[in-house]
Parts: C-alpha cells; sequence; structure tokens
C-alpha cells in the first residue's frame, strides 16, 4: 500500500514538473486563435489600374490574433481607416476584444528584377519608400521566419506631421505596428498593420511567426 502512495507521488510530480517542460505552461491556443481568410477578398475594388493584382490565384492566409479579435470586411460606420493606406489590396480590418477597429490585413503582387531578388525595397516598394506614410524597413526590420523563397518581417509603420495633418486632427508623427510576408513562388506579399498600443510587442511577435501561406482547400 505504501509503495503505491509512493508511486503516485512520484508520477504527480512528474506530472507537475517535467511535462511542463516539454509541453509548456500554456498552448497557443489558450491567448491566441488561427484565422485565415481568402485572398482576394473581394473584387469590389478592381479597376482597370489594379486589375492584375485581383487577377491572380487566389490564395488563404494563415495568422493568429490574440483570443476574442475578429476579422472583417467592413467597419460599422462604413468609414476606412487609414490602416494599409497605400500599398495592399483588398483590405480586411482586425477588431479588437472591444470590438474597436485597431489593424488591417491585405495583400499586393510585386516583380523579382534581376541582381534585387533579395532587395527588401524592390519587393515592397509600393508599401515601404513612400514620404509620408510606409513601413520602415531601414531602421526597424527584424525577422520572424524565412524559408528559401518566403520571409516574414515586423517592423515599425511610420506616418509623417503633415500626412497626419492631411487626414486627422492630429498634426504630429505616429508609428504603428506592422507585418510584411512575401512569396517569390507566388510573387505576393501580404501586409498586415495594428494600432501601435493594440499589441503587446510579444503578441505582434507571435502574430508575424505565425503567418503562413497557403493554397486554397477544397471545401
Amino acid at each position: 500500500m505504501l509503495y503505491r502512495f509512493r508511486r503516485a507521488k512520484i508520477l504527480i510530480l512528474l506530472a507537475i514538473f517535467i511535462f511542463p517542460a516539454f509541453f509548456g505552461c500554456s498552448s497557443q491556443s489558450d491567448e491566441y486563435t488561427e484565422h485565415v481568410v481568402e485572398f482576394p477578398a473581394s473584387n469590389s475594388k478592381k479597376t482597370g489600374y489594379n486589375s492584375a493584382v485581383y487577377e491572380i490565384e487566389p490564395f488563404e492566409l494563415h495568422f493568429v490574433l490574440p483570443k476574442g479579435w475578429t476579422v472583417r470586411e467592413k467597419t460599422a460606420d462604413g468609414k476606412q481607416p487609414l490602416y494599409l493606406y497605400s500599398g495592399a489590396f483588398s483590405r480586411l480590418y482586425l477588431f479588437d476584444t472591444d470590438d474597436t477597429c485597431a489593424g488591417a490585413v491585405g495583400y499586393s503582387t510585386f516583380q523579382l528584377y534581376e541582381g534585387a531578388e533579395d532587395n527588401l525595397q524592390a519587393i515592397y516598394s509600393q508599401i515601404a519608400l513612400g514620404n509620408g506614410y510606409r513601413f520602415d524597413l531601414r531602421e526597424s526590420y527584424s525577422v520572424a521566419a524565412s524559408t528559401d523563397t518566403t520571409e516574414t518581417g515586423y517592423m515599425d509603420v511610420y506616418y509623417s506631421k503633415n500626412f497626419m495633418q492631411a487626414f486627422t486632427e492630429d498634426p504630429s508623427e505616429k508609428t504603428n505596428k506592422g507585418i510584411l510576408s512575401y512569396d517569390k513562388t507566388r510573387l505576393i506579399y501580404v501586409a498586415l498593420e495594428f494600432e501601435g498600443s493594440a499589441l503587446t510587442d510579444a503578441e505582434w511577435e507571435t502574430i508575424a511567426k505565425s503567418i503562413t501561406v497557403s493554397s486554397i482547400r477544397e471545401k
């Protein structure tokens, strides 16, 4: 009887101290929810000028958000926030646990130029080279994940004083949190932008590391 009691006690101690070392104290699903969105999400913004961006093979974007966040095509008032102001199409909006629009996700296409295949400025030229609004690749880019044909990074999103004065009542500079991920096989990149105070740095990095792109699954 004493032997069985000691054995049971040992098993309990193993469960408390050993198992967490292998599996962690909490799984990602305890704090995050995976979202899967299809792009192009809609053709409502398709024009003769940007038709090539929409006429691609559709794909799925997989990424996590903090639990309670949602992804929607429109805001409640129908207005378009400044998130992903330029350089991304087919925008979807990201809402936090208070149902406040706190970001956006979209995509675009790019071309590979000889001698600049790995140049981020060339790949992300549509979204990273603006003066008033840009994803800052030069000063704040950090790699989250990479393969031979893909790379995901996170960086600041810069709003100049003049840009803010033109679109808002606050003429001061602003910095948000951004994520970019390219796929050289599909020649597309995805972009996510979050309100600067909406995420912790750890959440920002976790979301960046979760991003994958795949073909549309059969339904």
